[in-house]
């Protein structure tokens, strides 16, 4: 037994230790008790003293194997948390993960499930800190719930309505096509630098139109 740790003889001679240090268990005291982690009697390699498995507070103190007790991994993070300290949020939800005064900051994202592209865990891919999703091609938008038109019209605009709007409407209507069904989104600006700017809403199933300064040309 570790020294100043009281001792009893059992009935069939065995010597059990009666007053482990903090951090340990076991008969001889030669194990990590639960929530913390190490290797004592070098099992695994060198020797290693017991020590408290770090969570960061993301994991319930009263329940029962928290973490490895040989790595110090956490097993059992709670409030949308994982990784190997409880220290980031859940794939799919963002936030500060180690706020220890408001727990359950990590929120979940708000991605357009059709406009952005999956993790590896099947759930919609986004930035674990600010929410951003990661969007699919032609797709913009914090949520990717925008389809993007960027598309420069130069000198032939006033002459050339009909086709530039129809070139427009190609990109949307393939991005919308793509990745969302029905409904009405409204479209980035389209860069027009010589004359103006302006943008584009299109509704599924309607013919869309550009709406300008004093004038709205439909696609015919």
């Amino acid at each position: 037994c570790p020294k100043d740790s009281g001792c009893i003889q059992l009935r069939d001679q065995s010597i059990v230790c009666t007053d482990c240090p903090a951090g340990y268990a076991g008969p001889r005291c030669e194990v990590c008790a639960d929530g913390h982690f190490g290797d004592p009697t070098g099992q695994f390699g060198p020797p290693k003293e017991c020590e408290e498995c770090q969570c960061n507070g993301n994991v319930d103190p009263n329940a029962v194997g928290n973490c490895n007790r040989t790595t110090g991994e956490c097993l059992k993070c709670i409030y949308n948390t994982a990784g190997e300290h409880c220290d980031k949020c859940l794939s799919g939800f963002f936030g500060d993960a180690l706020l220890q005064n408001n727990k359950g900051d990590c929120k979940r994202c708000e991605c357009h499930e059709a406009g952005t592209l999956e993790s590896s865990e099947g759930s919609p891919q986004c930035d674990g800190l600010t929410g951003h999703c990661a969007c699919r091609p032609r797709v913009i938008g914090k949520n990717c719930d925008m389809c993007e038109v960027n598309i420069s019209l130069g000198q032939q605009w006033r002459r050339n309505q009909s086709r530039y709007i129809n070139k427009m409407y190609h990109l949307v209507s393939t991005c919308m096509r793509n990745h969302f069904n029905g409904g009405s989104y409204k479209l980035l600006q389209v860069v027009q630098p010589l004359i103006y700017f302006g943008d584009i809403d299109v509704s599924l199933g309607k013919q869309p139109g550009y709406k300008g300064r004093n004038f709205v040309n439909s696609l015919t």
